[in-house]
């Protein structure tokens, strides 16, 4: 992910920046970095597709009041 979405295309661009006749590869940074973005959320969603839930080991107190019961995925807390 570093080479190919960060530091490819910055050097991409340095090079596309300094030479006139190199415009196009800042075209071809643009286009790593979109691929980059792509490919970060794929991972994303793939890795995040795998969990199922958590436990809580106590419901979270928001102002006065005091803590509820545990909650367990897929409970319904009413």
């Amino acid at each position: 992910m570093f080479t190919g979405g960060l530091a490819l295309p910055l050097a991409l661009i340095v090079i596309g920046l300094a030479l006139p006749a190199a415009r196009p590869l800042l075209a071809l940074a643009g286009l790593a970095i979109m691929a980059a973005g792509v490919v970060l959320k794929f991972i994303l969603v793939t890795r995040a597709s795998f969990n199922q839930g958590f436990a809580l080991a106590h419901m979270p107190v928001r102002g006065s009041g005091h803590a509820g019961g545990p909650v367990k995925p897929g409970w319904s807390t009413t």
